[in-house]
């Protein structure tokens, strides 16, 4: 019946190259409902943005590029509001270099705002579809969603999203962690720190000269003041003396740091 009367009411995913919507370098149609097609959709957010790391007193905490929070509220929203009379108009999901962005067909419900959702007003556009949401404990239905955006947008460091109408289209936008842009720039790293005590790091990296998980960490807190060895590394990963400092050894021999 679904496919009958309802045939977009669909997500349509894309990974872009650059900040355009020009050249795919991922691409996912699921064909199943927006309902059953949640979880596929976030698998593919996954497997399209970057963990990075975050250092505290040398324990690494992994730091996804988007909130998990920001995009499943968002996602939830847009398949609760979606008017799903507009032809050949799907929910769709858009991921850039620079941001991502999560669409959806109709725009604000009639008589509600973007006011409104930030004060916490609940007016669903599909009754029925968010009572399904709310039975999933997919959302809550209190109109609390923006109140949780901005949670973990002040407890993870995030920047709040923003959203637009355009036309007849909602869209949301997610932007990324700012530490995700510190670590994964191509080039131009050029933090530096000479405060350890034995050594200093020099943070030039280039995408022609990638580095392991285990030599990011250690570079990321050299830069933050840490003293860091052989055994910390070891500790950290898990790994053998030997390939420990081969690590460093690597570092050295690339001039990242210097004894």
């Amino acid at each position: 019946a679904r496919r009958r009367f309802f045939p977009d009411a669909v997500f349509r995913c894309a990974r872009f190259l650059g900040t355009e919507k020009v050249d795919f370098l991922d691409q996912y149609d699921p064909e199943e409902s927006v309902l059953d097609a949640l979880g596929a959709v976030e698998k593919f957010v996954r497997r399209n943005t970057r963990t990075a790391a975050r250092i505290e007193s040398l324990r690494r905490q992994n730091v996804p590029e988007y909130s998990t929070i920001h995009f499943r509220e968002i996602l939830a929203n847009a398949v609760a509001h979606t008017d799903y009379s507009q032809r050949g108009m799907n929910i769709r999901v858009a991921v850039f270099d620079n941001r991502m962005e999560v669409e959806n067909p109709g725009g604000w419900p009639v008589g509600f705002t973007e006011d409104d959702f930030k004060a916490g007003i609940s007016r669903p556009r599909n009754p029925a579809i968010a009572d399904i949401l709310r039975r999933l404990d997919v959302i809550e239905k209190w109109g609390t969603g923006y109140k949780r955006i901005r949670e973990a947008s002040e407890g993870g460091g995030y920047p709040v999203p923003e959203w637009n109408e355009v036309g007849s289209v909602l869209r949301a936008v997610l932007y990324p962690h700012p530490g995700i842009a510190f670590q994964q720039e191509a080039s131009g790293y050029s933090a530096m720190s000479d405060g350890t005590g034995n050594g200093r790091v020099n943070l030039t990296l280039t995408a022609e000269a990638p580095i392991s998980d285990r030599q990011q960490w250690m570079l990321l807190g050299l830069a933050q003041g840490h003293a860091i060895s052989a055994e910390d590394i070891m500790t950290e990963f898990g790994v053998s003396e030997r390939t420990a400092r081969r690590d460093i050894k690597g570092l050295r021999e690339r001039e990242l740091i210097e004894f």
